[in-house]
């Protein structure tokens, strides 16, 4: 994924402020519970007005600047999230535009599809999330145990004690869910490349009576979706509730046992009040740990799909300017086709065995045969949409892979 973030240089101001302000906001956040236990024990408790009214201007501005720099936060991370999405999907479609038709059946239009639109956006996503909430989670969770400690080092050890609990779920639960994602995301690609290859083909489809059969694939590969989509949700769905409830177990002890604390005279009721603030922070910090690993590794899984597309190449290669490539249309004679062989992959059989012949100019060649038979596939060879495996095909004597490809596309007209 590190990979693709040089599309998001553009934003690099964005990208670094926006934790920074994120981080002064967790800060901000940090300190409120020792505020109110303050304010608490030594402005309600002794009924000292001033003191009341002084701690909660102090808060109340705590808020405020915390507010404003969440706000500015949000908007640099809109910024770069949407325009390194935005870079990116104009840089993808100038990859798939430099293609040859043997990458595009390689890859398929339906995958092209997903990968510039479902991909991107997740991506999008995690560079978004990245700036909102990577430094802020870690911090309020080892703050709130460093602050539990600071105000109370006996109560700290509940803290320590849920930890371990509270991780483990969080791990069995991505160690399910991540997988269990991948899969829906390859479900997605075979559901979109059925419905194109339906909408494409409908007039073959009901030449050939083959609606209820095509209609019974889509079912079972809906069904498919829904059940992977609705597995994954299911055990996803997990991670609140079972959070929460060892969430709470951990605040009834907390309040249990900090309340024997008060009554022994060793602990203040605000200081509970901000110990249970705190195991909330550290708790819910845990929970947006947990989902940005989940989101990371979505993303991380559309990078790889996204590189893919990247790391490949044309196989249809230009060829170096000189006389005869610029030449060759001056005064064309004729096409030849050479002995022609061609297959799609190398583990196809050959779509065209020893094709030869030749049109002399101004001559008009009609090519009739059933569906299959490659005529198409002929016509797609002259401006080299895909090359030959074997033999050549020639216009004026010179082969159509020595003639630069805007030149050899310019002068031929195509009508599907």
């Amino acid at each position: 994924m590190f990979i693709l973030l040089k599309y998001a240089k553009k934003y690099r101001k964005q990208i670094i402020l926006g934790p920074f302000f994120k981080l002064l906001e967790a800060v901000f956040e940090l300190f409120l519970p020792i505020f109110m236990a303050h304010l608490i024990d030594n402005g309600i408790a002794k009924n000292y007005l001033a003191y009341i009214i002084d701690t909660s201007l102090q808060m109340l501005a705590m808020s405020m600047i915390g507010l404003f720099c969440v706000i500015i936060c949000q908007y640099f991370s809109s910024i770069a999230s949407q325009g390194f999405g935005t870079q990116l999907r104009k840089e993808l479609m100038k990859k798939i535009n430099t293609f040859s038709y043997t990458e595009l059946d390689y890859f398929g239009t339906a995958t092209l599809i997903t990968r510039m639109t479902g991909d991107i956006n997740q991506i999008q996503l995690a560079l978004a999330m990245f700036i909102r909430l990577v430094i802020r989670a870690p911090f309020l969770c080892i703050g709130s145990l460093i602050m539990a400690f600071y105000i109370q080092p006996k109560m700290a050890l509940i803290f320590l004690l849920v930890l371990p609990f509270f991780c483990l779920i969080l791990y069995l639960i991505m160690q399910k869910t991540i997988p269990l994602y991948q899969k829906v995301q390859k479900k997605i690609d075979t559901f979109n490349q059925s419905i194109r290859e339906n909408l494409s083909g409908v007039r073959i489809i009901r030449a050939f009576a083959g609606k209820k059969k095509e209609e019974e694939k889509i079912d079972r590969l809906s069904d498919e979706l829904a059940k992977a989509y609705t597995r994954v949700a299911n055990i996803s769905a997990l991670l609140n509730p079972l959070t929460t409830w060892i969430m709470y177990i951990a605040i009834i002890g907390l309040l249990y046992f900090s309340g024997l604390q008060v009554d022994f005279g060793n602990m203040q009721q605000g200081e509970v009040l901000a110990l249970i603030n705190y195991m909330t922070q550290m708790l819910l910090a845990l929970i947006v740990v947990a989902n940005l690993v989940v989101i990371f590794t979505r993303a991380s899984a559309s990078a790889g799909r996204i590189n893919e597309v990247f790391n490949s190449s044309s196989s249809i290669t230009e060829p170096k300017p000189d006389e005869a490539s610029l030449s060759c249309f001056q005064s064309p004679n004729k096409l030849d086709v050479r002995h022609v062989d061609f297959r799609y992959t190398k583990d196809s059989g050959l779509a065209l065995s020893d094709i030869h012949f030749s049109i002399p100019y101004h001559t008009t060649l009609g090519i009739i045969g059933p569906t299959g038979s490659g005529k198409s596939t002929l016509v797609q060879l002259i401006p080299r949409f895909y090359d030959v495996t074997d033999g050549a095909i020639a216009i004026d004597g010179t082969d159509v892979r020595e003639i630069l490809l805007d030149k050899l596309r310019q002068r031929i007209a195509i009508v599907p």
